[in-house]
């Protein structure tokens, strides 16, 4: 799979691939990560191009992040108070305008 960098473009390693598509599988991860690997470099394209070898650091990260799952704070219930160690209510300052 070719990827784009501000030094050009080049070919993933199709061996780095398949380890991290056999952890996946290893792990039970429903994770695309042929699909993942494409969103990943177009969001670099939009927000600054990396190296070669600091694609493949992004790129670990990425997967790592989808492992995880997406997290959005605007996503939780609206009864759900966020609260500081101190108990303090922060909901409020995660409030959308």
């Amino acid at each position: 799979m070719k990827v784009k960098t501000k030094n050009g473009e080049f070919e993933l390693d199709q061996t780095w691939i398949d380890r991290k598509k056999q952890y996946m599988i290893e792990n039970n991860l429903k994770i695309d990560v042929d699909l993942e690997i494409r969103q990943a470099n177009e969001w670099q394209i939009d927000n600054g191009l990396k190296t070669k070898k600091g694609f493949y650091r992004f790129l670990t990260t990425w997967l790592n992040r989808a492992e995880r799952g997406p997290y959005n704070a605007t996503n939780r219930k609206s009864t759900e108070k966020s609260t500081h160690d101190d108990g303090a209510d922060l909901s409020a300052i995660f409030k959308r305008k």
